[in-house]
Order: C-alpha cells, then sequence, then structure tokens
C-alpha cells in the first residue's frame, strides 16, 4: 500500500461494517512500515482521533513496532479531550518517559473533569511545572469555589521560582467576583499591579469584580483608564454592571458610545441591555433594542433575551403582549420567563395568570415548591386566605409549609422590597443597640 493514501485516508471507510477488520489491519501495517517515521505516524493518529475514530486509533497504538513521546502524549491527550480519564490515566502509567506536555494533559483533563484531587495529586507528584500547570491547577480551584486552596498555590508559586502571569491573576480575581469579596479583590488589584502588566482580560476581570462587589465607580475608573483597546467583552463587563446596579440610564449612554466606536454588540450586550430596561421599566426602549439586535445586528435571540424582554413588558402590565411574546418563542419557555410573569402578576394581583404561571414553573421542576410559595405569598398580600389553602391543597401542598415559606412585603424608599417572613421577625424581635 503506497504512503499516499496514509492511515487517515483509509480510516475515511472504516464506517463501512464489511471493510471495518480489515482496513484496520491495513492500517497497522502501513503505519508499522519503516518507510513512515514517527512524524507521519502522529499526524494520522492525531487526525483519526479528532474526526472521531479514537477507537481505531488506539487499536493502531498498540500495533505500533516504536512510539515515541509525542505518540503517547497525542493517544492520551485525545481520551483527555473526549474526558475519558480512565483510559488516559492507563496510558500514562503504563506510558516509559512522560514530559511537561503529558503531565498538563492529565491535570488538564482531571480539572475540567472535577476530579481536583487527582490532579492536585499529580501536580504534586511533578518534579518540573510550568505556567501552565500553575494556572490550571489555580484556576480550577478558584472555578469550584474553592478560593483558599487558589490563594495558598499563588502563594507558593516565589517558593518554585514560578512567576504569575495576567493568566494566574484573572482566576484569582474571577473567584473574588464569585465570592462577592470585595476586600480580596481589591487585595488581588494590588498584586496585579505588582506582577505584571494588565492585559485585557485582567482588566475585565477587574471592571466585573468592582462591578459585581458593589463598587460600580471604581469599575468605570478601570474602564475609563485603560490603555489597551477595549474588546467587546469589556464592554460587556462594563455595560453588564450599570445593568446590574440597575442603573439604565449609563448602562444605554455606554452602550451607544459602544457602538459610535465601531463596537459591533454581541448578544451578550444585549442581555444587559434589555436588564438594564428592565429594571428601569423602559419598555419602549426594551422593544427597539430587541428589534435591533434581531434585524439589524441579525442575532439569533436567544432564552435570556427573551426573559428580559417579557420581565420588562411583564412589569408594565401588558400582560396580552408578555403573552404573545411567550407564544412567539421559538422553544419552550423556561422558569425565568415564567417567574417574570409571576412576580409581574402579584404587582397587579392578576390571579388567573398567575396560577397559570406556576403551573407551568412546576411543569418544569415537579418537585420545587417555589412557583405556589410565590403564588401563596400573591393570595397573603391580597388577603384571600380562603383561597390560597384551597388553591395549595389542589396541588398537595400542606397550608403550614407553604406558611413557612411566606415572604413579607416592606417599602424602602420608593420601591417594594419582599423578605423571608423569618427575617423579618427576627429584625422585629432583636433588642436596639
Amino acid at each position: 500500500m503506497s504512503r499516499s493514501r496514509g492511515i487517515f485516508s483509509i480510516l475515511r471507510k472504516v464506517h463501512q461494517p464489511s471493510s471495518r477488520k480489515c482496513l484496520c489491519t491495513n492500517s497497522i501495517s502501513s503505519s508499522s512500515s519503516s518507510s513512515l517515521g514517527f512524524r507521519a505516524t502522529n499526524k494520522e493518529l492525531n487526525q483519526m482521533i479528532r474526526s472521531g475514530y479514537i477507537a481505531e486509533a488506539r487499536k493502531i497504538f498498540e500495533k505500533l513496532e516504536a512510539r515515541n513521546t509525542v505518540t503517547w502524549n497525542t493517544m492520551i491527550s485525545g481520551y483527555v479531550k473526549r474526558r475519558e480519564m480512565t483510559n488516559a490515566r492507563k496510558l500514562f502509567d503504563e506510558m516509559p518517559q512522560r514530559d511537561v506536555v503529558t503531565w498538563n494533559a492529565m491535570i488538564s483533563g482531571y480539572v475540567s473533569c472535577g476530579f481536583l484531587e487527582e490532579a492536585r495529586k499529580l501536580f504534586d507528584e511533578m518534579l518540573k511545572r510550568d505556567s501552565f500547570t500553575w494556572n490550571t491547577m489555580i484556576s480550577g480551584y478558584a472555578k469550584n469555589r474553592r478560593i483558599g486552596e487558589a490563594l495558598l498555590l499563588f502563594e507558593r508559586m516565589p517558593m518554585r521560582n514560578a512567576k504569575p502571569d495576567p493568566h494566574t491573576l484573572t482566576s484569582l480575581l474571577s473567584a473574588s467576583t464569585g465570592l462577592v469579596n470585595l476586600k480580596l479583590g481589591m487585595q488581588m488589584h494590588q498584586i496585579v499591579l505588582k506582577s505584571v502588566i494588565p492585559d485585557v482580560p485582567v482588566h475585565n476581570a477587574l471592571i466585573t469584580m468592582y462591578s459585581r462587589c458593589g463598587d460600580i465607580m471604581d469599575s468605570r475608573r478601570i474602564f475609563d483608564e485603560m490603555r489597551v483597546k477595549r474588546e467587546v467583552i469589556t464592554w460587556n463587563a462594563m455595560i453588564g454592571g450599570y445593568a446590574f446596579h440597575g442603573n439604565a440610564s449609563e448602562a444605554l449612554n455606554l452602550f451607544w458610545l459602544m457602538k459610535s466606536n465601531g463596537i459591533h454588540p454581541s448578544h451578550i450586550t444585549f442581555v444587559s441591555v434589555l436588564n438594564a430596561c428592565a429594571h428601569a421599566g423602559l419598555v419602549d426602549e426594551a422593544r427597539a433594542q430587541f428589534m435591533s439586535m434581531v434585524n439589524e445586528y441579525k442575532i439569533q435571540p436567544q432564552m435570556e433575551h427573551y426573559s428580559s424582554l417579557v420581565d420588562v413588558i411583564s412589569r408594565q402590565g401588558q400582560f396580552e403582549e408578555a403573552m404573545g411574546v411567550i407564544k412567539s418563542m421559538p422553544f419552550e419557555p423556561d422558569k425565568t420567563v415564567w417567574g417574570a410573569v409571576l412576580d409581574a402578576c402579584r404587582i397587579y394581583n392578576n390571579v388567573g395568570l398567575a396560577h397559570a404561571a406556576a403551573e407551568a414553573m412546576s411543569r418544569l421542576e415537579p418537585e420545587s415548591s417555589t412557583p405556589y410559595v410565590l403564588l401563596y405569598n400573591m393570595y397573603a398580600d391580597m388577603g384571600l386566605w380562603d383561597e390560597a389553602s384551597q388553591r395549595t391543597e389542589d396541588e398537595g401542598y400542606d397550608d403550614q409549609e407553604l406558611r413557612d415559606g411566606i415572604s413579607v412585603s416592606i417599602l424602602l424608599g420608593t420601591h417594594s422590597h419582599r423578605f423571608p417572613k423569618g427575617v423579618v421577625e427576627a429584625v422585629e424581635e432583636s433588642p436596639p443597640e
């Protein structure tokens, strides 16, 4: 068989049942011949794995008369990318000479599968680590909200002559954001200033961290002082920050500035813009932005866009239009869409639609009593205790069970907020200082 046909060209026919066995045999023969060097063999194996023929690639791997480190790494990485860590580990243990690439592939695979203990064990066994090794392990801890272990590992880096890079610090900043810990985030910011020249991802992480931790002023300051070119993710982070804080005017002003700077908005941009409109009750603006997203930017609406549009329309009491939007959706609405309807129904005492929304939510999550707790709260606000008991009994819930989950409306400033009844009672019963 000529070399030009190669392993991969033969495997393209492997889906034919009648020829599958003989083709694999021919492939093994070709790959074992002295005319086919390591480079060609490894390339063919990699192409087969990327095309989904990993079982056939493994058979050929086992029949190879000689393998180099790249051959082993190709096979191990193939299993890792398919999250087949048992097979990857078996080859890893059999491999005669492992290099940094081998160790990193295994650690990365364990981290992506959530097996942090296994990843850490290999990390500790490594004699020589590179920045990818440290970043993978730190990022794994950070993404799993094990921030203490991430920080301890970060503190060990200088003792092992390892220097943090922007990726390391981005992971730690993201962890601070997830924990909503401004003090920790500010400490990370100081480390950033001392350790690296911030790149765009680090700036994005800082902007998000400060805004989510409540400091929108510092978030905007970092945005304005950036000396590197802002990407669409940067704009999204800042617009999303304003939307998160309910500052619709600043979010929309920044959105217009973004477009005037020639930055093409993404679907995430419009999620933030629509959320900002929902917070401020800007129903006409929300409609206009939704239509602009579809017609001008050709972005297919996703669940988050529909949810925000339904939210802002429902909150204005325009339930017929909101239901029209729901019926026009190309997929089934999720609990966030029906939750927006149910929340608005409570504002306008729309009992009939509220019950329909609660039933829809219950069908999506049969084990959850949340929809009926919300419905019970609505009846309670209206003083309809008999109706509340009857409705909830019909759904199989105990009246006292839902009373325990009731919340209380309290006017703070000009907005009504709901708090769990137990929290309010605890505050009322606490002695004055």
